[in-house]
């Protein structure tokens, strides 16, 4: 083997350097910066725009979007979870008996300070994953995710007005127990005042409380301390005139709402099949 100048070592010793053992090493050291790589890519870098992105998916999974699937229609997500994480760190407390009695308790600092990072986690770990699964590079990754995570909280407003509007949403302890109040001040009232008739007549809703109000001391003026509001009264009105129906599935699957087979309520506030009693017109 002939040795050249270049291949003896510094010390001239005679000991020849074998390039292939170089050659290998450097092929390795390249193999484990691509490797490094790789593990980047799969696990993106978290920018401002990705907090930002992280923060609205931990929005989504306080108020829930596809809570007929997995949780009540009345419920958001967080209202089972932080109830379920206040049982398991051995809390007691009014609020806890509230979410058990199908209200909204008021969630206590210490159950607040726990949860809010655990969701944020959660927003993180949403806003990673659909990035991973785009795939693209990172400014385009953290863009789509950022579009994701803006339709969520859209959708998740949408439920949330849903629950208001439809009356299914989760209420203090103190607004269910008013409710419930007039309500069986309603049944009442209506047991004497009201009677069921053929679907060609009907009763408007204004007749109603304006009879219920005179009929009772405490809702006489609706800026009365106590009184109920008049929205309350005609859910009351809903409600009763509905008792006398079937019901059916509301199409959602969901576990625990259904659709009265009532006749709805005109635009202009008539209940058909209902009629005042002659007693009760004579009072009006």
């Amino acid at each position: 083997m002939k040795l050249y100048p270049t291949d003896l070592d510094s010390m001239n010793d005679g000991r020849p350097i074998d390039r292939l053992s170089d050659v290998a090493a450097l092929k390795s050291n390249a193999a484990a910066v691509e490797a490094a790589g790789s593990l980047s890519v799969g696990l993106p870098a978290m920018g401002a725009l990705d907090l930002a992105a992280s923060a609205l998916f931990a929005v989504v999974l306080w108020f829930g979007v596809l809570n007929d699937l997995f949780f009540p229609r009345a419920a958001r997500p967080s209202d089972l979870v932080l109830p379920a994480l206040g049982r398991l760190l051995g809390m007691e407390g009014q609020w806890l008996d509230d979410f058990a009695n199908g209200s909204r308790g008021e969630f206590p600092p210490t159950i607040m300070g726990i949860a809010l990072p655990l969701f944020l986690l959660g927003g993180v770990a949403v806003d990673v994953l659909v990035r991973v699964l785009y795939g693209a590079s990172s400014g385009e990754s953290s863009a789509f995710a950022v579009s994701i995570c803006v339709i969520g909280v859209l959708w998740a407003g949408v439920y949330e007005i849903g629950r208001v509007d439809t009356g299914d949403a989760l209420r203090s302890r103190e607004e269910d127990d008013e409710r419930e109040r007039v309500w069986l001040e309603f049944q009442e009232f209506a047991e004497k005042n009201i009677e069921r008739c053929s679907e060609t007549q009907s009763v408007n809703q204004v007749e109603v409380v304006r009879l219920f109000r005179r009929s009772h001391a405490r809702h006489r003026r609706i800026d009365q301390e106590g009184s109920a509001p008049d929205e309350l009264i005609v859910r009351a009105l809903r409600f009763w005139h509905q008792s006398d129906y079937g019901t059916v599935d509301d199409g959602y699957g969901s576990r625990d709402s259904v659709v009265s087979r009532a006749p709805p309520p005109t635009s202009a506030g008539f209940y058909k099949g209902l009629r005042l009693k002659s007693k009760a017109l004579l009072e009006y």
